[in-house]
């Protein structure tokens, strides 16, 4: 045990600690708006993103990253505002654009490290890394702090919210950039393919057995960080890759909570 508490697996523990923190307190507030693809848009914009800032050998890339991104959920929330497009179906046309956007800048010569951005090095982050996502959590958790009500009534009720006074279009804007922030800062971590499911599953996982918002929260952070707990020391000790074994262990948790759920338990 003394060995998990060590070096690197320290620094996956706190790391992955604070990701299954960071994803799920977005994720319920996207999910219930039917806007879970956009996790995964996000991912792949970023991934796009990536690759095209390691093609141009780009010095500095978060503000690229954090930027193109932060565009592409934007662009995904107002066609389907504006345009009346389907979630699924503007989520798709961006996360297409990143992902034609990455293969384009791989055949040019891009030299990134799939199996790390796509499936994640949370075993080899550093402690700058660990920081940085520190950093992001204690930012989106204070404005969710400061503007809860007012992000909440927009997922009631964007018309809800506007009777009320206030501009759906500035929340969606709020919400748009919170969600980016998490999943590039996320992505450092645990990958393109594993950000999406620490953003959906544990909150669907949590919506089986709680009976409010706030509820759901915590329930939906306690079930992701006891799935990358549990996935990380499992890697340790099987061999197998640490993402997999994450979300692997949050699907077990969907299935024990919705097996609860048929049985009548609620809190």
């Amino acid at each position: 045990m003394v060995v998990l508490l060590e070096g690197f697996m320290l620094r996956a523990y706190v790391a992955g600690l604070l990701v299954a923190t960071l994803l799920p307190l977005v994720g319920n507030f996207i999910v219930p708006k039917r806007l879970s693809m956009i996790s995964d848009t996000a991912a792949h914009v970023t991934f796009g993103a990536v690759a095209l800032a390691t093609l141009l050998n780009l010095a500095t890339q978060d503000l690229l990253l954090y930027g193109v991104t932060a565009l592409s959920v934007i662009g995904a929330l107002w066609m389907i505002r504006a345009l009346g497009y389907s979630g699924d179906m503007a989520a798709v046309i961006f996360l297409a654009l990143g992902a034609a956007t990455a293969s384009v800048a791989l055949s040019l010569g891009s030299r990134l490290n799939l199996t790390g951005i796509l499936f994640g090095s949370i075993l080899l982050v550093g402690w700058e890394e660990v920081v940085s996502a520190a950093v992001v959590l204690a930012l989106i958790a204070f404005t969710v702090a400061v503007r809860y009500r007012v992000i909440l009534l927009y997922v009631l009720s964007g018309e809800l919210a506007r009777l009320r006074g206030y501009r759906p279009e500035l929340i969606e804007l709020l919400l748009a950039l919170l969600t980016s922030m998490a999943i590039v800062s996320s992505i450092k971590l645990l990958g393109v393919l594993m950000v999406t499911a620490l953003t959906v599953i544990p909150v669907a996982s949590a919506s089986n057995l709680a009976t409010s918002m706030k509820r759901s929260m915590a329930l939906s952070i306690a079930i992701a960080q006891t799935s990358v707990f549990s996935g990380v020391t499992l890697s340790y000790f099987v061999g197998f890759p640490p993402g997999a074994m994450t979300v692997l262990t949050a699907l077990v948790m969907l299935l024990v909570t919705s097996i609860l759920s048929r049985t009548g338990v609620r809190f």
